[in-house]
């Protein structure tokens, strides 16, 4: 999935001699981003929709709730609120400590 943008926003810079200048800053597009686990929703992150399964399988791993090598599939589907990214992983995968 690769929809990553930038919106250009406008902005006030204030200066150290007390004037504002309009400027406009660059603010990356984010969206929600559901992960779920064989269909159980898990949680919701705020993320750029770029590399969506390579956030997932990290989450999976910084969060100890599985090894990268428990995930047998991630699928990644858009929706109208955001993005559902739902991972198999192997039986008993979340059950070990």
């Amino acid at each position: 999935m690769s929809h990553f943008s930038v919106t250009r926003r406008p902005a006030v810079q204030w200066r150290a001699d007390a004037s504002a200048q309009s400027v406009e800053r660059a603010s990356p597009r984010e969206v929600a981003v559901g992960l779920s686990f064989g269909g159980r929703p898990h949680t919701v992150l705020m993320a750029t929709p770029e590399d969506l399964e390579d956030l997932a399988l990290g989450f999976v791993v910084t969060e100890a709730i599985a090894q990268a090598a428990d995930v047998l599939a991630i699928t990644v589907k858009e929706e109208p609120r955001g993005v559902l990214v739902d991972l198999e992983l192997a039986p008993g995968a979340m059950t070990r400590k």
